[in-house]
């Protein structure tokens, strides 16, 4: 087990698996930050659908004849369709989908390495080594979450 200088009680203490020569907690913030990036991109993509629909509706209001007799129904569909067309939104697109992907291939690694180990931890803690009380009052459950956050020191690295 490790533990942090200054201990988080949803976190610490860690089981580490016996024979394991490797620390996930690099691998979980490049997870993280996958995710952070994947959630950026959907941000983008929401912001330029609603820049695209108040685009139409000011067209609209000053006479287009394309928009003019459209609904605020139909401006908001015909939005979403010019937007989702466009390059800007399938690059947002693609590179939500990528860092999804990529978190997905960090995951899948971090499991695959923890297996190779010899010991899978998460099916609970191994009742001979009498896991304590976490800080805190909780009892551990010997499972390491995938969303582990390091302390301030490991952030740094």
């Amino acid at each position: 087990m490790i533990a942090a200088a200054e201990p988080d009680p949803g976190y610490w203490p860690v089981p580490i698996p016996r024979g394991y020569r490797h620390c996930d907690l690099p691998w979980n913030e490049m997870v993280r930050s996958c995710l952070r990036e994947s959630e950026h991109c959907r941000q983008r993509w929401q912001s330029g659908l609603k820049r695209e629909t108040l685009r139409l509706r000011a067209l609209a209001r000053s006479g287009d004849p394309r928009y003019r007799k459209m609904t605020e129904r139909d401006l908001d569909i015909t939005a979403l369709w010019y937007w989702r067309l466009s390059v800007a939104a399938k690059s947002l697109h693609h590179a939500e989908k990528r860092a999804q992907d990529q978190a997905k291939v960090y995951l899948d690694l971090t499991e695959y390495r923890r297996s190779l180990a010899g010991s899978d931890v998460s099916v609970g803690p191994d009742r001979s080594s009498r896991l304590g009380p976490v800080p805190g009052g909780r009892q551990s459950s010997g499972v390491m979450p995938r969303s582990v956050r390091p302390t301030a020191a490991a952030a740094g690295r």
